[in-house]
């Protein structure tokens, strides 16, 4: 029986994010400024400052929903693909691999793995710590030695333990 299992994480925006945002608009009325002053008194084409405006506001637009940053679970038959999705228009995927190759798996503690090192850590989760966050360590092509960070709800964790390897403890889990 084939097994399809889909999960959506939305990144949560945290302070760097909110700077980001800020300082775009902040360049975003500089640059509206900058370019009116010159399109109306330097070239004498007051229409130009209106063209300006509007491109500045599109890509304003652009960039800042470009911050809406969502993470997809796919399990299908022991095989977990985790894309990210870009303002709801771009799809990207992060990796790909299968839930039998995990070396270990478990639930997620910043401090256990801020010593270890790996060739790729990937944050693939709402949020960088607390609750509810899950690791996994394997190894991968492309990679090398992977940390991976994310946040499967039940549904997913209940599909992903039987397709784990026997050695892998499954305290806590």
């Amino acid at each position: 029986m084939d097994v399809f299992i889909e999960q959506l994480v939305k990144r949560k925006k945290e302070g760097k994010d909110v700077a980001v945002i800020v300082l775009i608009l902040l360049g975003a009325v500089i640059l509206a400024a900058v370019l009116t002053y010159l399109s109306w008194w330097y070239l004498g084409m007051p229409e130009m400052a209106l063209l300006f405006i509007i491109g500045i506001v599109y890509a304003c637009y652009v960039l800042i929903s470009n911050q809406n940053i969502e993470f997809e679970y796919i399990i299908t038959n022991g095989e977990l693909d985790v894309d990210r999705i870009i303002a709801q228009r771009k799809r990207k995927r992060v990796v790909t691999v299968r839930c039998r190759d995990f070396e270990d798996f478990g639930r997620y503690s910043a401090q256990k793995f801020a010593s270890r090192r790996f060739s790729t850590r990937l944050m693939v989760a709402s949020k960088k710590e607390g609750n509810g966050l899950y690791y996994a360590v394997f190894n991968h092509d492309t990679m090398g030695h992977v940390l991976m960070v994310f946040e499967p709800d039940e549904r997913t964790r209940k599909t992903i333990l039987p397709c784990l390897n026997r050695n892998i403890s499954r305290e806590g889990l």
